[in-house]
């Protein structure tokens, strides 16, 4: 199911069917029969073949067409830009929550999402890691940040041994908990057409590392409050046609 504002949309995508028999007509009007129960419009992405059997047969009512995702966006006006930050954001989310729970064996975990412009609003960070993102839809920097204290109580956790002095094997424990939270980011989203790639991360530290906005392009700040202290992630993005 796919949701754009207060649209609710259930899409089936039938990129590679080129042919069809009487019976595929009417299960696509039975399926458009049964989602319609429960508020939703049915939808296929299919070659033009398809889409105009659907319109010969008189259909196309029940069963809306589009021969690309790009057409059904146009079609019904939705922003994909935003949508897909919408969708990236919320899977990173999802991913960072779930990499904390695990990995720190936490249950106790609540986050806030901010969207700043002002350097002087974002916390400095002491211990990080940076990775360049480079998707279908967008580029940008992924960056992670703890205070120096947060990151000892974390890494005692994920390393399952107290670590009370950094050295550079603990530090590149940042860059490992980054490599999680991407890795689980990527597989919910490339199997939605994001193609997301990422450049290994790199591992940051000093006694105040500041992240803020670059130009005009803000960057969304999340803040994952967990029993060890606060754990943050910073995401600054352009457009895939800005590259």
């Amino acid at each position: 199911m796919t949701i754009f504002k207060d649209q609710k949309w259930f899409v089936l995508q039938l990129p590679n069917i080129q042919a069809a028999n009487p019976n595929f007509f009417s299960i696509l009007c039975r399926i458009s029969t049964y989602v319609e129960q429960y508020g939703l419009k049915f939808s296929i992405i299919a070659d033009a073949k398809i889409c105009n059997l659907i319109i010969k047969n008189g259909i196309e009512r029940m069963v809306h067409i589009a021969v690309s995702t790009t057409e059904f966006y146009k079609i019904h006006g939705i922003d994909t830009s935003k949508e897909n930050a919408r969708i990236f954001l919320n899977s990173l989310l999802e991913s960072m929550l779930m990499t904390v729970k695990v990995l720190l064996e936490l249950n106790n975990v609540k986050n806030e999402i901010q969207i700043v412009t002002d350097p002087k609003k974002v916390p400095s960070i002491q211990v990080g890691a940076m990775a360049a993102i480079i998707s279908t839809h967008f580029s940008g920097n992924l960056i992670i940040g703890f205070s120096i204290d947060v990151f000892k109580k974390a890494m005692s956790k994920f390393l399952q041994t107290e670590v009370t002095e950094l050295d550079d094997e603990t530090r590149d424990g940042a860059g490992e908990f980054l490599n999680v939270i991407i890795g689980q980011t990527k597989t919910k989203l490339n199997e939605q057409g994001f193609g997301i790639r990422q450049v290994i991360p790199s591992v940051m530290s000093g006694d105040k590392i500041e992240i803020g906005p670059m130009g005009k392009q803000p960057v969304v700040w999340i803040k994952v409050i967990t029993d060890l202290g606060d754990i943050h992630m910073f995401l600054s993005t352009m457009p895939a046609s800005s590259q």
